[in-house]
């Protein structure tokens, strides 16, 4: 091709309407859907569930192909495809979010993923993904939520999902509850630190999310009046419940706070649960004390037992450890009293009891 400013000209535009689409399309909301999943609606078709109270005006592209086949949709809509068929969805303009809430007479078994969330902004997320039984999530941005303040029954009784959403904004939530209940394949991290500083509600959050096992003792707790049920029958380990409990007792808390904790046990956060109960009159339902492994790791590099850096989770021994002491270099030093529930030694670990120090087995 002979290089004129006519043809330049004409690759420019080509490219800036490569780039402008592509940087369009960025913006909206993918779906993916699978037509004969079981739902409400026939094998060949889908339908969008919105809530009543909010404002909708959204365009839809249903094969995503390029070419919006419906404007202006104000609310919930169905759509009947030539045939069945997985199909990604194209969702650009107003759409504040999205309602299964578990309904029987929806499709909510057809919805596979969003792998796109865009610039949609949305307003509410409450009973969003509520029985979406085949649904997660595979996008790799996140979704604009500085509007919502409800994530109760947001993703409760799916079976399948598990996306790690910590980098999701929760700043402005306020209410959590039931949020994960009976997610049972649910068990991703959840760092948000203190973007958990505005959440009042977090009652039944996790109840029956058997799979859960994972460190929320970083969260801000101090708004948070409602934790009934909260944990009650979830996965959550004696390590996990324990890293909780004690940094429950270092936040400035809510008094008269009823925790539920059915099937979970502690050890070394005995001492923060017995203080949130007289300090800040807590109540716990359903837990009980129970024994954990310990394991020495020196990285506080002093070899001094009472030491919480030199300790896994950096918690100190009691008297429901098995404390496991792996072989180490130097020496490890007892200066006061200490009591576990058994010892665990490797050969050539040098374990030293210094005057006025004291080791007690509670086994032996």
């Amino acid at each position: 091709m002979t290089c004129t400013i006519e043809n330049l000209g004409r690759v420019f535009l080509l490219y800036l309407f490569v780039f402008l689409s592509n940087h369009t399309f960025a913006q909206d909301l993918l779906m993916v859907w699978k037509t004969d999943n079981p739902g409400y609606s026939d094998d060949n078709s889908v339908e969008i569930p919105t809530y009543p109270s909010l404002s909708y005006y959204y365009d839809i592209d249903w094969e995503n192909d390029g070419t919006f086949d419906i404007t202006g949709v104000t609310g919930s809509i169905k759509h009947t495809y030539s045939s069945p068929g997985t199909y990604t969805i194209r969702i650009r303009g107003i759409f504040p979010g999205i309602c299964f809430n578990n309904v029987p007479y929806s499709d909510k078994d057809k919805i596979l993923d969003i792998t796109q969330f865009g610039s949609i902004v949305w307003e509410r997320m409450d009973f969003a993904f509520y029985g979406c039984s085949n649904f997660q999530i595979t996008a790799g941005d996140t979704p604009n939520m500085s509007n919502v303040q409800s994530m109760r029954w947001a993703f409760a009784n799916t079976n399948v999902f598990n996306t790690d959403i910590s980098a999701w904004d929760v700043s402005n939530v306020e209410d959590m509850s039931f949020m994960f209940y009976n997610a049972i394949a649910f068990n991703s991290p959840l760092n948000w630190s203190n973007k958990t500083s505005k959440v009042k509600e977090m009652w039944r959050m996790f109840q029956n999310a058997t799979a859960f096992n994972q460190d929320i003792s970083a969260w801000d707790y101090s708004e948070v009046e409602n934790m009934n049920n909260m944990l009650d029958l979830s996965g959550l380990s004696i390590e996990m419940y324990d890293l909780l409990l004690i940094s429950l007792a270092s936040q400035n808390v809510k008094s008269n706070v009823t925790f539920g904790a059915e099937g979970l046990t502690y050890c070394n956060g005995e001492v923060a649960r017995d203080f949130l109960i007289s300090q800040h009159g807590w109540t716990f339902v359903g837990d009980s004390k129970g024994t954990s492994n310990l394991r020495w790791t020196g990285e506080g590099n002093d070899g001094n037992w009472s030491n919480a850096l030199n300790w896994e989770y950096n918690m100190l021994p009691c008297d429901c450890n098995i404390v496991q002491l792996e072989q180490t270099s130097s020496p490890i030093n007892i200066s006061n009293q200490v009591k576990v529930l058994n010892l665990s030694l490797e050969n050539e670990t040098e374990l030293v009891v210094k005057t006025g120090g004291s080791l007690i087995l509670e086994e032996n």
